[in-house]
């Protein structure tokens, strides 16, 4: 959707202003001097689909690396790859659902710290937004809306974000919606069938974000 954030919605989860303030403070040598703190791992659902590995330093994210779904048919590629590319014995965020569940197992199996990520999965019920107010549906939400919180100019973190059109297509194409059981945010699928393909970028970057003690 190459028109997405050209007028933002309302219902836009991350205003399309913050990402390209992001973008603007990348600089290509921001990781020298610092220990990978976290990597994000989004498994490829399928051959459309790009099985991405998101790296952070800080608030510092590399240029993220794609592998096509076809290059990476089962979990034990998809872990080997996430391990020639893990430094400083940084924790791996994987997308657990689907061959991600036969990656955590791999990396479990050699002793590598990995963090199942399942965004259906129903979100702590005393997590709450910047305001205290409200609640999140699951952890998709919660892990969306707390990295939108991060980028925020007035209250952010001053990530940084490599240059990259896809990615700032993706982060902001998701919508959401205010339910009874809190903030909801779109589905993979859901996405999907609106736009014509999956957040594969943004959401490896969502996953790298989560912070982890090693």
């Amino acid at each position: 959707d190459f028109t997405a954030g050209t007028e933002d919605s309302i219902w836009q989860v991350i205003p399309t202003a913050w990402v390209k303030a992001a973008m603007d403070r990348w600089a290509e040598k921001g990781a020298e001097g610092k220990e990978m703190t976290s990597m994000g791992v989004d498994v490829a659902r399928g051959g459309r689909d790009n099985t991405i590995n998101a790296t952070r330093y800080g608030n510092w994210y590399a240029p993220l690396k794609l592998y096509p779904g076809q290059e990476t048919p089962d979990g034990a590629i998809v872990a080997g790859l996430a391990v020639a590319e893990q430094s400083d014995a940084a924790p791996i965020h994987v997308d657990v659902i689907g061959v991600g569940g036969s990656v955590v197992d791999h990396l479990n199996g050699n002793d590598i710290q990995v963090e199942a990520i399942n965004g259906a999965e129903g979100a702590p019920d005393w997590e709450r937004d910047l305001s205290g107010m409200l609640r999140f549906r699951n952890m998709r939400a919660l892990l969306y809306w707390k990295f939108r919180e991060a980028l925020n100019p007035k209250t952010g973190k001053g990530i940084a974000l490599p240059p990259d059109n896809a990615l700032k297509q993706e982060l902001c194409s998701l919508m959401w919606k205010l339910t009874p059981r809190g903030i909801q945010i779109e589905s993979k699928d859901e996405i999907i069938a609106r736009i014509g393909r999956s957040t594969d970028r943004s959401d490896a970057v969502i996953y790298c974000s989560v912070d982890t003690p090693k």
